[in-house]
């Protein structure tokens, strides 16, 4: 099946759905090297597993290493870059993405 980037996935907070995609090098000008990515929306959160990436507290092949989740009213981007350490290595609060605080030139 072709990755359909038209859909929109409406989700319970409660719920959960997967999607599987194919990252492809940006660096290169081909398509290759590729990576699975899957995507996981699960309970108000979003959670991101790489092939071969992993967290410290997962199976091999089932951690997420990234997370998008809503804190206090903030968003935030959450990784383990560090498959040894169980606390995520960062944190990141998108505040300053917002697009009310665009400067205009």
């Amino acid at each position: 099946m072709e990755n359909d980037t038209s859909r929109d996935f409406t989700l319970p907070l409660f719920g959960e759905a997967e999607i599987t995609t194919t990252l492809t090098d940006q660096m290169t000008d081909d398509s290759t090297p590729q990576l699975e990515v899957e995507v996981v929306l699960s309970n108000g959160q979003i959670f991101i597993q790489a092939e071969g990436y992993g967290d410290s507290c997962s199976m091999d092949g089932h951690g997420h290493p990234i997370a998008i989740e809503l804190a206090a009213g903030k968003l935030r981007v959450i990784t383990w870059s560090d498959i040894n350490e169980e606390d995520p290595t960062h944190i990141i609060f998108m505040d300053k993405a917002k697009e009310n605080l665009r400067i205009e030139e």
